[in-house]
């Protein structure tokens, strides 16, 4: 399938959450579902920039649809909050993770304590994304799925089902694959 903004698929009734959606990749993804017709939950630190953001979908897209959660991935406390959020909406289609700080030194750690780098763009994606799988395996409802935007961030990730506390059908699904000539591990 080739990805054309100009030619998305119908999204209409469906919702998404984008992290990291005020601006950058995630505010170019947001506006590009919101385009096609999906609901978009923009999902940032910021609740004045989520208000910014959805203006300018809106003032692209007329007809968009958007709500906003904040949701600071360098504190986890603010991630569960996030999830819960997250996790009570009447339907949640998918979640694009983008969110994370882009500046930063080596020695800089989240609220938490951890390594900034890995304690915002992985371990706070990881918590968000089991906090709503949690939550919903009482009632899976519509499958979940999950796109990160991991760039240069590219774990091994495993391949086919991941297991389901409620043994719903819960797939991985598009996480940035490709082959790693180096280690010959699917990416």
């Amino acid at each position: 399938m080739t990805w054309n903004p100009a030619r998305l698929p119908d999204l209409t009734g469906r919702v998404y959450a984008v992290t990291g959606a005020t601006g950058g990749i995630g505010y170019f993804a947001a506006e590009q579902l919101a385009s096609a017709g999906a609901e978009v939950v923009l999902a940032s630190r910021s609740p004045e920039k989520i208000e910014v953001a959805a203006r300018a979908i809106r003032g692209q897209v007329p007809r968009a649809v958007t709500s906003g959660v904040a949701v600071d991935l360098v504190s986890l406390a603010s991630v569960r909050e996030g999830a819960e959020q997250l996790s009570v909406l009447p339907r949640l289609d998918g979640i694009f993770l983008n969110g994370g700080p882009m500046h930063f030194s080596a020695r800089e750690t989240t609220e938490d304590g951890l390594p900034l780098m890995v304690g915002a763009h992985t371990v706070a994606n990881v918590a968000l994304v089991a906090g709503i799988l949690s939550a919903r395996a009482e009632d899976p409802g519509v499958p979940l799925r999950v796109r990160a935007c991991l760039d240069r961030l590219r774990p091994a990730v495993p391949q086919g089902p991941l297991p389901a506390a409620s043994g719903a059908p819960h797939r991985h699904r598009g996480l940035c694959r490709r082959e790693d000539p180096h280690r010959g591990v699917r990416l």
